[in-house]
């Protein structure tokens, strides 16, 4: 069931083109990159590192630049405007290319020479088209580019001899003849064909000498052991586990996935994985410490609400409210956004527990939870959740912020909604304390 849950709030989270008007909160900016851990800088000064959360901004339009070493830089100017957050992803081309043979003892050619034995990974190798052949003995690859830019070379070397054969050899005839005119004008050619060919073996002895040190720079001819199974393939193997029942087992497939992938594309979903699996063990504080990494260093992940649910709620059951508190003013805002209503009803004994357990002197993290609510009335008028959302509003005003305003939002639900009967007991038992 909350494998169904996650899937209909993801959905709902990517829905659309965009996020309506809310111009009660910071803009917040949402930056990711792939892969993670660039360098963010906004109007040119560092930020921190992706996947970043940022707000409080004080210019209209801002500049983001990205940066990893080994990377390309990713650039983008952003507009700022009156939606509640904005999202940037930069899919970052990397200035050398990295290529693994994960096949058993094959000779590795690059560019016609012999670099290793597989399985291996080679490094440092320039951008651009490969193109891979089969051998007996091996699999070759070579720069497209390079071999393209020999072969017009050598085409035109043999262009430029034979017209060079040409001019001398019809100089030389006409000075036998002694017509003087036409061998000047042939020889001014051969003088000009001779200089283009000179030209151009000096050209292709530049490719061939460029070729060896492109070779020679393949600089990481790194054995790899010989894996079969991918991150993705671990991860697939975790949730069937967890599908089980056999967290244990879980954990481990998730672990390969955090030391052997940690820049794949499951990775972020691993911690989160791994800290729901200690959550079904009873292990709180492991739970703990990889619900705390999943929201601090993955804070723009769709699971992101969920994460700071179970680190709340494990924190403040552990007796641990003040670090509970302290999580949540560095994590929020926190944007639930379910047209369900189910995450508000889970949100809702949260705070209210927090807020109790820390002698009630937090009312921002409960006005903060209002705002929510007000939210989801505003944009989610013909959800089937709007009948009890206005009544956790209601509740909420009545029991925590302001009663009078709280008793006048019952009253209207008692009128407007009499025939729900599960609504007005509900209601009724709010009124009777």
């Amino acid at each position: 069931m909350r494998k169904v849950t996650v899937l209909l709030i993801t959905a709902c989270f990517f829905a659309g083109t965009g996020y309506p008007l809310y111009p009660r909160e910071p803009f917040n900016l949402f930056i990711n990159t792939d892969p993670i851990n660039a360098e963010v800088y906004i109007n040119g000064e560092s930020a921190g590192r992706t996947p970043l959360r940022l707000t409080g901004f004080e210019h209209e339009v801002i500049e983001v630049r990205v940066s990893k070493d080994g990377y390309m830089d990713g650039r983008e100017e952003v507009r700022l405007g009156e939606l509640r957050r904005e999202f940037l992803f930069f899919s970052l081309s990397p200035l050398n290319v990295q290529i693994t043979f994960h096949q058993k003892n094959q000779n590795i050619y690059f560019n016609d020479e012999k670099v290793g034995k597989t399985p291996i990974t080679i490094d440092n190798l320039p951008t651009g088209v490969y193109r891979l052949e089969k051998r007996e003995d091996g699999i070759a690859f070579s720069n497209e580019s390079f071999r393209q830019l020999k072969r017009v070379t050598l085409l035109e070397t043999l262009f430029t001899a034979g017209l060079l054969g040409l001019s001398v050899t019809g100089s030389v005839i006409y000075k036998d003849n002694e017509r003087d005119v036409e061998s000047r004008v042939l020889g001014i050619s051969s003088a000009l064909f001779g200089g283009l060919l000179g030209y151009n073996l000096l050209k292709l002895y530049k490719i061939n000498l460029s070729h060896k040190m492109a070779v020679s720079s393949v600089t990481a001819i790194k054995v790899e052991s010989f894996r079969t199974e991918s991150a993705r393939d671990l991860f697939s193997s975790g949730m069937a586990l967890i599908g089980r029942e056999k967290w244990d087992e879980a954990i481990t497939k998730f672990s390969f996935v955090l030391n052997l992938f940690p820049d794949s594309e499951v990775t972020a979903i691993s911690v989160y994985e791994i800290g729901y699996c200690y959550y079904q063990l009873r292990n709180y504080p492991k739970a703990i410490e990889y619900f705390k990494k999943f929201v601090y260093d993955y804070p723009i992940h769709e699971l992101f609400v969920y994460s700071v649910f179970y680190l709340i709620d494990i924190e403040l059951n552990s007796g641990l409210a003040d670090q509970a508190m302290q999580d949540y003013s560095a994590l929020k805002r926190i944007y639930l956004e379910d047209e369900s209503g189910a995450l508000y009803k889970k949100y809702y004994s949260l705070f209210t527990g927090l807020y109790n357990e820390t002698g009630g002197t937090n009312s921002f993290m409960l006005e903060d939870f209002l705002d929510e609510l007000n939210y989801f009335l505003s944009n989610n008028d013909d959800s089937s959740a709007y009948p009890e959302i206005f009544l956790m509003k209601g509740r909420l005003l009545y029991e925590y912020l302001d009663r009078e305003e709280g008793l006048s939002i019952l009253d209207d639900i008692k009128k407007n909604y009499s025939y729900d009967k599960k609504l007005i007991m509900e209601l009724e038992s709010i009124l009777n304390g």
